[in-house]
C-alpha cells in the first residue's frame, strides 16, 4: 500500500512538473520582448555667434537615447520594437510599436519640433521591417540624414537586412545606393581638417588645457570628458563673459559644435584659444615643440601654427608621410 502511495506522489510530482515546464515554455512563446528607448529630454539647444554655434544640453545624462547634431537639425529618438527573434515570417507592425525620431529645427525661431515614425513609412511598415538598433547620422550637401544597415524582416523562415538612408528634411526614405552614398558624405565631411595639429604637439597642448575644464576638442566639436560629472566650470573664461546665457548650461552639456556647413577650421581655432582662456587673457597658453631642440613656440592663432609648420618642415614630416 506504501509502495502504491508512494508511486501516486512521485507521479503527482512529475506531473506538476511536466505541467509547470509547459506554462513556462507558452509564456516564454507568447511574451514579447521590446527594445525600448526613451527619448532625450533637451535643457536647453542654444545657437550663438549668429547662429555658427550650437550647444546642446539635457537634463538626464544617464538612461537617455542618443543625439544626432546637424546643420539643420538636433534629433532623438524613441523606440517601442518588438524583438520577434526567428520566425517564419515577420508579423504585421503592431499598432503599440513605434520607432520615432524627434528633430528641432534650428533654421526656426522658436526651434520648432517635429515627429517622423519609420514604422509609419510605406516602404518600411507594407515590407514588416524592424529595427531595434540606433542610428546613424551624415550630412552632405546641406542636409542631415539618418542611416542603418539592419532593417529586418523574415521571409519564409529566411532574414534578409536592408541599409536605408532617411532625409530628415523632406523625410524621404531611400534604399538605393545606400553605402555610395554614406561613403561620399563621409570623404566629404567638413570636419575632416586639412592640417593636423599633431607635429609639435600642439593638438597635445590644446587638449590639456582643454582637460582643465573638463572638456575635449574632437574637429569641430567640443564634448564632455569622462570625469566631467558636475564638474564642468568656465565661469572664469571669456567664454563665460561673451556668452553668459550658453555659459550657465555647459555643465549639463552633451556637445557644443560648429555647425558643418559653416565650420572653418581656422576660425575654430582662434575662438577656442580665446573663448577658453581665463577672463581677460588674449589667448590659452598653448605650445607646439621641435622635438629635436626641445624649443617650445606659443601658439596664439592659426596662422601662427601654420607658419610653425612653414618652419619646422622635419616635424611635419614625421606625422604626414
Amino acid at each position: 500500500m506504501r509502495k502504491k502511495k508512494l508511486v501516486y506522489v512521485l507521479l503527482s510530482i512529475l506531473l506538476l512538473g511536466a505541467l509547470g515546464l509547459l506554462s513556462l515554455w507558452v509564456i516564454k512563446i507568447n511574451t514579447k520582448v521590446y527594445t525600448d528607448i526613451r527619448e532625450t529630454k533637451f535643457k536647453s539647444i542654444q545657437l550663438f555667434d549668429n547662429n555658427k554655434f550650437v550647444l546642446v544640453a539635457v537634463d538626464e545624462k544617464e538612461n537617455r537615447a542618443d543625439i544626432y547634431y546637424g546643420q539643420n537639425y538636433v534629433s532623438t529618438i524613441a523606440v517601442h520594437s518588438w524583438r520577434i527573434g526567428e520566425v517564419k515570417n515577420s508579423p504585421p507592425i503592431g499598432k503599440e510599436e513605434y520607432y520615432k525620431i524627434i528633430s528641432y529645427d534650428l533654421n526656426s525661431p522658436n526651434l520648432s519640433r517635429k515627429e517622423l515614425d519609420l514604422y509609419e513609412l510605406p516602404g518600411i511598415q507594407t515590407q514588416k521591417f524592424r529595427l531595434n538598433d540606433v542610428l546613424s547620422s551624415y550630412y552632405g550637401n546641406g542636409k542631415d540624414y539618418m542611416a542603418r544597415d539592419n532593417l529586418y524582416q523574415y521571409v519564409n523562415g529566411e532574414v534578409f537586412e536592408q541599409s536605408f538612408l532617411l532625409d530628415i528634411d523632406n523625410e524621404e526614405l531611400s534604399f538605393k545606393d545606400v553605402a555610395q552614398r554614406r561613403n561620399e558624405m563621409a570623404t566629404k565631411d567638413p570636419y575632416r581638417n586639412k592640417v593636423s595639429l599633431a607635429p609639435g604637439g600642439l593638438g597635445d597642448s590644446l587638449s590639456a588645457q582643454l582637460r582643465e575644464y573638463h572638456l575635449l576638442q574632437l574637429g569641430g566639436t567640443i564634448i564632455p570628458d569622462l570625469d566631467s560629472d558636475n564638474k564642468i566650470d568656465i565661469s572664469n573664461t571669456n567664454f563665460a563673459q561673451l556668452y553668459p546665457d550658453v555659459a550657465k548650461n555647459m555643465k549639463d552639456m552633451t556637445q557644443l559644435y560648429f555647425r558643418p556647413q559653416q565650420y572653418n577650421q581656422k576660425e575654430w581655432f582662434d575662438n577656442l584659444l580665446h573663448w577658453f582662456a581665463p577672463k581677460g587673457q588674449d589667448v590659452m597658453e598653448v605650445y607646439a615643440t621641435d622635438s629635436a631642440t626641445g624649443e617650445k613656440t606659443q601658439i596664439k592663432s592659426f596662422d601662427d601654427y601654420l607658419a610653425w609648420r612653414e618652419a619646422h618642415p622635419e616635424e611635419v614630416k614625421k606625422y604626414e608621410q
